[in-house]
């Protein structure tokens, strides 16, 4: 049974951590007593994947999700973006109309349109199907960029055309199509019916399994930054997030150790199980809030029991490049991070 990689913000973080360990300095004492710069943020019922969960409202997300059609060697993979919010029909032609503009900039003397864009077509009002050349030329991907409601989102898959696997353009582009045809609004998280959800828009597809990778970013709060990612490909039982940083080693432990953990321990996610940790250090003399909860495993994921990690980081470097302590005190930090967790259920309907 083919599983995907695992992709956690728990393992990603050795990485992004050795770009700021010159950063990092023991946490100020005193921490605890700072008062919030900002008020708690109002949150609002988001659907994602077949979850639903409250985020501060003007949360804007992006990301994707992966979805797996067989779960052996011979599985296919569709992937799906959003790409706009609070759209309009203008908005999505401009959209299609740079993609395409984008393709055809790109040139390259082996392909037999000598640019990146192989073809396009109109399906609808609403949707656009692209056929775009990709390395090694003359390899394809075929694209369908679509708007449903006031929302924007994009279906793609690669096309092979080599000795271990030969696709054939006519029926992908007919299963693409028949997808987009499930793709609907889902303005109403509460009520978005059966199916999995990410930027409000509900795919209502026959697959096997599906990656969900979401990043979250508030204008009004800068420094909070939310990614959760949702598997249900998962297979291997590594011992939890928290036996992971524990085993780190050299400079990552070093990392893992430097500030205070203000709380860590076993906890309870979407009635499932799960590890928490939150911590928090300074980087730049500017003091960052991390809050990690993970999901345990005890058996294979599944589509009906997926692998949950949600992490949230307040504080440190923002979108400008600069430094800021975090907007929250550690105690109302707590509080929307309590809230969060709290809210994060099964869709109704979902399945």
């Amino acid at each position: 049974m083919r599983r995907t990689p695992y992709r956690t913000w728990a393992m990603a973080c050795g990485a992004i951590a050795l770009i700021v360990a010159a950063f990092l300095y023991a946490l100020n004492p005193k921490d605890s007593a700072i008062k919030s710069a900002m008020p708690l943020p109002e949150l609002r019922t988001t659907c994602i994947g077949r979850f639903l969960i409250d985020l501060p409202v003007d949360m804007e997300f992006s990301g994707d999700v992966d979805f797996y059609y067989g779960l052996t060697k011979d599985f296919q993979t569709t992937k799906f973006e959003p790409l706009a919010f609070l759209s309009d029909q203008h908005k999505f032609r401009r959209l299609v109309e740079k993609r395409l503009g984008d393709l055809r900039a790109q040139r390259e003397p082996d392909t037999p349109t000598h640019t990146h864009l192989a073809e396009s077509k109109v399906i609808d009002d609403f949707s656009v199907l692209i056929v775009s050349y990709r390395e090694p030329f003359p390899a394809l991907k075929m694209e369908i960029i679509m708007q449903r409601g006031n929302s924007i989102g994009r279906i793609s898959r690669k096309i092979y055309n080599n000795a271990s696997q030969t696709d054939n353009p006519k029926e992908i582009e007919s299963e693409l199509i028949s997808m987009a045809h499930r793709i609907t609004a889902a303005d109403d998280p509460l009520h978005a019916g059966k199916g999995t959800c990410f930027g409000n828009m509900l795919i209502n597809d026959n697959h096997d399994g599906e990656v969900f990778t979401v990043f979250a970013g508030s204008k009004r709060y800068p420094d909070i930054g939310i990614e959760l990612f949702i598997d249900s490909m998962l297979a291997k039982n590594d011992g939890g997030m928290l036996r992971r940083i524990d085993n780190e080693i050299g400079a990552l432990k070093m990392i893992a150790d430097t500030g205070t953990i203000v709380r860590r321990g076993k906890t309870i996610v979407a009635g499932k199980a799960a590890e928490e940790i939150v911590k928090t250090f300074k980087e730049k003399n500017k003091v960052v809030r991390h809050f990690d909860v993970e999901t345990l495993l005890p058996t294979p994921a599944r589509l009906n029991d997926p692998h949950i990690h949600l992490g949230m980081r307040m504080g440190g470097q923002v979108a400008s490049g600069e430094y800021v302590d975090a907007s929250l005190s550690e105690s109302d930090s707590l509080r929307l991070w309590d809230d969060m967790l709290k809210s994060v259920r099964v869709r109704p309907g979902s399945f």
